[in-house]
Order: C-alpha cells, then sequence, then structure tokens
C-alpha cells in the first residue's frame, strides 16, 4: 500500500518540479508475515516447524522472559520467514525504482536506501532486535543510485558508513553546498 500510494503521488505530481519522496516500509518486522508467495520460496523439504507466521512477533517476546526456546527447525523457519519479509519488499522497492528509472526527471533521481536494524537469529544468544549492538543489528546497507545512469556508469564501495553521511552526500550529488 506504502509503494502504491508513493506511485500515485509519482504520476500525479507536477513533473517540472523538483520533489523529495520519503518513502519509509516497515517490513521486515514482526509478525514476519509476508504474503505466501513469498513464504513458498523459502519453503520446502526438512523445514517444518510449529511456528506460523502471525505467531512470530509474540515468540519473539516470549523468548525474552524466556518463555520460548527455538528448536533448531524453529531457528531456521524464523530465518526463512524474516527472508521471506526482506524478499517482499525488495520486490516493493523495485517496482519503486523502476517507476523513478522510466518517469522520473531527465538526469535521474537520486535514491537513498537503508534500514533501522538488523535482526538477530541466535548468533550471540539474542532472538529478534533491541537487546544488543552486535554487527547483526547494527550493520545495515546504506544504498545510494541514480536513477537513468547506465550500469557502466556506476561504482561501488564498501566501507562503513553512517546515517550522519546521507545529508552531505545529497548535497555533493545535487552541487549544493552543505
Amino acid at each position: 500500500n506504502v509503494v502504491n500510494g508513493a506511485l500515485a503521488w509519482l504520476r500525479d505530481r507536477d513533473p517540472s518540479k523538483p520533489y523529495f519522496l520519503y518513502v519509509h516500509l516497515v517490513d521486515p518486522h514482526a509478525p514476519y508475515a509476508a504474503p505466501g508467495r513469498y513464504r513458498d520460496i523459502y519453503s520446502g523439504p526438512g523445514r517444518s516447524s510449529r511456528i506460523d507466521p502471525p505467531s512470530t512477533a509474540s515468540l519473539l517476546r516470549s523468548f525474552l522472559v524466556g518463555l520460548f526456546r527455538p528448536r533448531r527447525a524453529d531457528l531456521r523457519r524464523l530465518k526463512d520467514l524474516y527472508d521471506a519479509e526482506v524478499t517482499y519488499i525488495d520486490d516493493h522497492v523495485g517496482r519503486l525504482v523502476r517507476a523513478l528509472d522510466r518517469d522520473g526527471p531527465e538526469g535521474g533521481t537520486l535514491v537513498f536506501l537503508t534500514a533501522d536494524h538488523g535482526e538477530e537469529f541466535l548468533e550471540h544468544g539474542h532472538l529478534g532486535h533491541g537487546q544488543s549492538l552486535h554487527d547483526e543489528i547494527v550493520r545495515v546497507p546504506l544504498i545510494v543510485g541514480r536513477t537513468g545512469v547506465p550500469r557502466s556508469g556506476r561504482s561501488r564501495s564498501i566501507r562503513d558508513v553512517s546515517l550522519v553521511d546521507v545529508l552531505p552526500t545529497v548535497c555533493q550529488q545535487l552541487g549544493l553546498d552543505c
């Protein structure tokens, strides 16, 4: 629904004016309940568990107070459901970027993609997020790109950055003094 709203706004905006569009997607967060076709991608033999998607939020809370200890199959299921959520959101972000690429202004649209946190799946004894500052929680992507730029004009840099780097990067990309 959020991406559909953003696409409608893009379609209806005045194309002669510059714009800023902020799209906040809250998935993947518990409950890990992506549509069935996304869950199906991560299901298969040997992946049975008592965990159903709507229960994942309460299970994560139960883990915090010691009422739920996941078996190996449960942990695999939680990871699969989380991966289904990531895939679901990836598809919708793709829809939005394709629309920006197709209908955006000449010179492209500057796009930033990031996340608020990651999730732990017992790598350090925790499940979910909010209990630690391990890499699984704090190392999230910050992807910066411009639509309409041929793939050969793109570069890739893997280095530590912070959200405080977003504003200076926007200013640099737009030729503005920060």
